[in-house]
């Protein structure tokens, strides 16, 4: 079975009922694979990963860190 967005929306809870939601983010590498999930085929399908977050409940607050916050977090602990 092919992955899609649903699935990438699974794996994202998943983590996050694991690591917990100021441990999760996305990487945008979208190059250096050969096949990506279906619905999210580069950074222009991001908005459409917004919308499948949403829906399956995680607050906007939530997706801010998902969706960025935690990465700034990261590097800049990093760079102390």
């Amino acid at each position: 079975q092919e992955a899609n967005l649903n699935h990438v929306v699974q794996h994202i809870i998943h983590a996050v009922h694991i690591a917990g939601i100021e441990h999760v983010a996305l990487g945008s590498d979208f190059d250096g694979t050969e096949q990506l999930p279906q619905g999210l085929q580069g950074i222009e399908d991001m908005p459409q990963l917004s919308e499948a977050l949403k829906k399956a409940g995680f607050h906007p607050r939530e997706m801010e860190y998902i969706m960025g916050k935690n990465w700034l977090h990261f590097l800049q602990a990093q760079l102390e």
